[in-house]
């Protein structure tokens, strides 16, 4: 069943910390992705949403879609689930800068990646279904901009993991022919991070006219 509108979740208001961290799933025995609403200054989570995808992003906002547990009288019961979230950024653009983490395909050490400084800063994020035209099917994709041009893409896109500081997504990453290579698939990453401008403080009037007298 559909709600007519969106609902807060949990008693506290916002922010609060979203985790996303891989699980075992006992009753199935595989590895499953669970989301976690934690409240500042909690280990407790006030939300869990099992199986967790990412099916939308847009600037600010993103929403993952899962399961949520349900609790009844007699049992518990499984339902779908989605969640609209936005990200408590200080700008009213979200900006990012991303780390990819595979090379042809194989993936590389994180401390390795992020020594490495970023492959893109201050570019826009996007996620949605797309109908691939080389691939002719659809996808997720992602999509990574500066302006009007396309930096990074990833399709088959799925968000792997999201700590306090930044947030993976998974994928595929698609190269055309070429003279030396056919057409190919390759794994790819992005490790995310939001890329927020630290103002310099403010210095005293009696200080820049030091500075500019030297």
């Amino acid at each position: 069943m559909m709600l007519p509108a969106a609902e807060r979740v949990g008693d506290m208001p916002p922010p609060f910390e979203l985790l996303i961290v891989e699980v075992t799933d006992q009753g199935r025995r595989r590895p499953t992705r669970v989301a976690r609403l934690v409240p500042p200054g909690s280990r407790v989570a006030v939300a869990e949403l099992v199986s967790t995808k990412l099916a939308w992003f847009r600037n600010d906002k993103f929403v993952l879609s899962g399961v949520e547990c349900l609790a009844r009288e007699r049992s518990a019961v499984n339902a779908s689930q989605s969640w609209l979230c936005q990200l408590a950024l200080p700008s009213k653009e979200a900006l990012f800068k991303v780390w990819t983490n595979h090379q042809e395909g194989v993936e590389v050490s994180r401390h390795r990646v992020l020594n490495a400084g970023p492959n893109v800063n201050g570019a826009s994020m996007a996620v949605s279904s797309v109908l691939h035209e080389e691939l002719g099917r659809h996808t997720t994709e992602a999509l990574l901009k500066r302006g009007s041009k396309t930096d990074l893409a990833l399709i088959d896109c799925e968000i792997e993991w999201m700590s306090e500081e930044r947030f993976c997504l998974g994928g595929l990453q698609h190269y055309p022919a070429s003279e030396q290579w056919p057409e190919r698939l390759l794994k790819q990453g992005w490790l995310c991070e939001p890329d927020i401008v630290v103002p310099l403080p403010l210095l005293s009037d009696r200080l820049l006219r030091k500075m500019s007298l030297r």
